[in-house]
C-alpha cells in the first residue's frame, strides 16, 4: 500500500492532460468560420469629381489618404459620362449597352416611351445584378447598405439591400455620415458592405462652371466631410477593419453661353414626329414616321457649321461599347468638347459645367482614391476602366467573382498580397491545421510527462516502471479511493 499515493498523484496529472486535449478536440467542428471577420467596405462617390481636382492644394484630407492607400491619376469611365449610366456600371460592372441605363433620361420603344428616373429606366433585365445584392447573396451574415446611390431604391431580382436611404439634398452631410457609421455598428443586421453618393460637386459645376469659386468651396466641404468621415471612424473603432473607396462618375468641362448651339428650331420643325430626349451634350433624336433619313440629313447639314457630330446607331465609335441596346437611338447627336445645345437655358453665368461627353476625353475622366486594411499604402495604380470596380470590390469582400465586363486583373495590384489570394476556406483549413497541431503537441506533452513522473517515481521507489504503468494507465474509480 506504500505506492497508493504517487499512482493517485500520477493518475490525476494524466487524466488532466487528456481533459485539456479532448477539449481541444471537441472544439475543432467549431471553428468553422466563426473566428474570421467578414470583410467591411465602404465606397463612396462624389458626382462631379474631376480627375485633377485633389491636386488643387485645398483638400488636405485627401492628401493625406492619397500617402496612406493607393491612388490612380484617373479612372476610365463609360459613355454617356453622365451620372446615371456611370454609377450603374460601376455598380454591376458592366456597361450600359449591357445594364441599360444608358444616359439619364431616353427613349425605350418597349414602352414606347421617354424613361426618366424610375423602376422602368432601372429594371432593365433579370440579369443586372448590383454589388450590394450580389453581397447578400454570399450569406445571411452580410449585409448591404446603399446611401443615395442612383437606382439603389429599386428592386433587383426582387430584392432591396438591408439598409437603404433614397436621395434627399436637403439631408445635412455630417448627418449622412453617421448614418451610414451606424449601419455598419447595428446590433442586428450590421452593414460589411455600405456604398454612398454625394451629389457635389457636380450641382455647383453646372450652375458656375467646373473652375469656379463656388466649386471650390464644394470640393473644400468634401475634403471636411471626409475628415469627419475619419474621425468618426476612428472614435467608433472601425479604422482598421473598413477598406474605404473614394471615387467619382464623371469630370467635367466648362462651356461659355455663346458656346450653345441651336439645334431647337430644325427639331421642332418635325413637331410630334420626332422625340428628342437625353440632354446636352448628348440629344438622342427618335425619328416616329418614316422620315429618320431626312432628318439626319438635315443635322449633317447643320453640323457643318457648328461644333456637333451626327451619328446613326450603326456609326458610333466602336471604342463607346455603345450601339446594340434596344435603347441606343436611331440618330445621336454629340457636341464637341466646349460645346453643348440649347437645351441649356441661359441664366447669366458666365460659364456652365457640361458632361456626357466621349469619355476618352482628359476632362471626362473621374477620380479614385483608397486606403484601409487590405489597400496597399503610398501606392499608384496605374489608371483602370470604372467596370473594373466590381471586381475589385467582390475582391475585397472575399466575394466570388461572376462574369461582367472588366476584370480583377486591372486592379489586384492595389490590394495587400496576403488579403487576394487567401480564400474563407483557405483561412478555415489553416486555422483547423494549427488547432489540430497543438492537440497533437498536447498529446506528446502529456506522453513525455508521463514518462518523466513515472521515472522520478521509479527512482526514488525502486519499482519497474514498465510494471508500474501497467497498473496506473488502467485506473477505474476504485482506484481514486
Amino acid at each position: 500500500m506504500i505506492y497508493q499515493l504517487p499512482k493517485k498523484l500520477i493518475a490525476m496529472t494524466i487524466i488532466r492532460i487528456d481533459a485539456f486535449v479532448l477539449i481541444l478536440l471537441l472544439l475543432l467542428p467549431c471553428l468553422d468560420c466563426t473566428s474570421q471577420t467578414i470583410p467591411r467596405a465602404l465606397v463612396i462617390s462624389f458626382d462631379g469629381f474631376r480627375y485633377n481636382y485633389p491636386n488643387l492644394s485645398i483638400t488636405p484630407t485627401l492628401e493625406e489618404i492619397k500617402m496612406e492607400g493607393t491612388h490612380a491619376e484617373f479612372m476610365c469611365n463609360v459613355f454617356e459620362t453622365k451620372t446615371f449610366p456611370n454609377h450603374h456600371s460601376i455598380a454591376t460592372g458592366l456597361y450600359p449597352d449591357f445594364h441599360g441605363v444608358i444616359a439619364n433620361s431616353f427613349y425605350d420603344p418597349h414602352y414606347n416611351k421617354v424613361l426618366k428616373y424610375s423602376q422602368e429606366m432601372w429594371e432593365f433585365s433579370d440579369q443586372i445584378l448590383p454589388i450590394w445584392i450580389h453581397n447578400e447573396d454570399q450569406g445571411s451574415e452580410r449585409h448591404s447598405g446603399v446611401y443615395m446611390w442612383p437606382g439603389s431604391n429599386y428592386k433587383y431580382r426582387n430584392k432591396y439591400p438591408t439598409h437603404v436611404e433614397p436621395f434627399n439634398s436637403s439631408t445635412p452631410w455630417h448627418e449622412r455620415v453617421d448614418t451610414v457609421v451606424n449601419w455598419f455598428l447595428d446590433p442586428d443586421s450590421p452593414a460589411n458592405f455600405v456604398m454612398m453618393y454625394f451629389e457635389e460637386p457636380d450641382a455647383h459645376s453646372h450652375k458656375f462652371g467646373p473652375d469656379s469659386e463656388e466649386v471650390k468651396e464644394q470640393i473644400k466641404k468634401i475634403d471636411r466631410t471626409v475628415s469627419y468621415l475619419r474621425q468618426s471612424f476612428y472614435q467608433k473603432n472601425l479604422t482598421d477593419t473598413v477598406n474605404v473607396i473614394f471615387l467619382s462618375d464623371h469630370g467635367m468641362a466648362a462651356v461659355p453661353p455663346q458656346n450653345l448651339i441651336n439645334v431647337t428650331d430644325l427639331l421642332k420643325s418635325y413637331g410630334d414626329h420626332c422625340i428628342v430626349a437625353g440632354t446636352s451634350p448628348v440629344l438622342h433624336i427618335i425619328p416616329k414616321t418614316n422620315i429618320e433619313e431626312e432628318v439626319y440629313t438635315a443635322l449633317k447639314k447643320l453640323s457643318e457649321n457648328n461644333q456637333f457630330a451626327v451619328y446613326r446607331k450603326n456609326e458610333l465609335p466602336p471604342e463607346w461599347l455603345y450601339a446594340h441596346n434596344r435603347r441606343i437611338p436611331p440618330i445621336m447627336i454629340v457636341a464637341n468638347n466646349g460645346y453643348a445645345f440649347d437645351d441649356i437655358r441661359v441664366n447669366g453665368t458666365k460659364m456652365y459645367g457640361v458632361h456626357g461627353y466621349d469619355n476618352r476625353l482628359t476632362d471626362m475622366h473621374p477620380f479614385f482614391m483608397a486606403y484601409g486594411p487590405n489597400i496597399k499604402k503610398n501606392y499608384t495604380i496605374e489608371p483602370f476602366n470604372s467596370v473594373d470596380l466590381f471586381s475589385l470590390f467582390c475582391a475585397v469582400l472575399n466575394l466570388q467573382m461572376v462574369s461582367t465586363n472588366g476584370t480583377v486583373d486591372h486592379v489586384k495590384e492595389m490590394l495587400v498580397p496576403a488579403v487576394f489570394p487567401m480564400s474563407s476556406v483557405a483561412i478555415t483549413m489553416a486555422s483547423l491545421f494549427i488547432l489540430l497541431m497543438g492537440c497533437l503537441a498536447a498529446v506528446l506533452i502529456k506522453n513525455l510527462y508521463t514518462q518523466y513522473l513515472l521515472r522520478r517515481y521509479d527512482s526514488s521507489n525502486g519499482f519497474s516502471v514498465s510494471k508500474e504503468f501497467e497498473n496506473i494507465h488502467l485506473l477505474d474509480s476504485d482506484d481514486m479511493e
